[in-house]
């Protein structure tokens, strides 16, 4: 089964001591899966998914595939025009209550590359389900 949903999120990053906050929010499509909750969404790159399984949240997106598990370091890809990256995602904090109705997940991460850190980052991600239209609305006879 696939419910429209509405994803909000906020990203908080510091890079080289500056900070920065970014808001953004797309429609979507969210599933039960064999495989976790999935929420899949058009971003202007290209198409984008969120998984949502046990302690775990996959990101995709054109050309980044990130794994966060909190406590743990785990490699993402990142594709460049000069190749791809490998990158180190050290996951500090991960809390999610996604459900078919929805929910919120919150995360913190760091991403190194060659022993260095690249920044770090804050994540709220918010899905809203989106109710059935009315029986009202689909009636013809009204």
């Amino acid at each position: 089964m696939e419910r429209r949903a509405q994803l909000f999120l906020q990203s908080r990053q510091r890079l080289d001591g500056v900070s920065e906050r970014f808001s953004q929010h797309w429609e979507g499509f969210l599933s039960d899966t064999a495989e976790g909750i999935i929420l899949k969404y058009q971003e202007e790159s290209g198409k984008a998914s969120l998984r949502f399984a046990g302690d775990m949240v996959e990101l995709r997106r054109p050309g980044i595939r990130l794994l966060f598990r909190a406590g743990e370091t785990s490699q993402g890809q990142y594709a460049t025009p000069y190749g791809t990256l490998t990158l180190d995602l050290r996951t500090d904090y991960l809390r999610h209550s996604v459900t078919m109705s929805g929910g919120k997940a919150l995360l913190r991460y760091e991403l190194l590359s060659g022993g260095g850190s690249l920044g770090t980052f804050a994540l709220t991600i918010q899905i809203t389900v989106q109710e059935a239209e009315s029986s009202l609305s689909s009636n013809s006879n009204l």
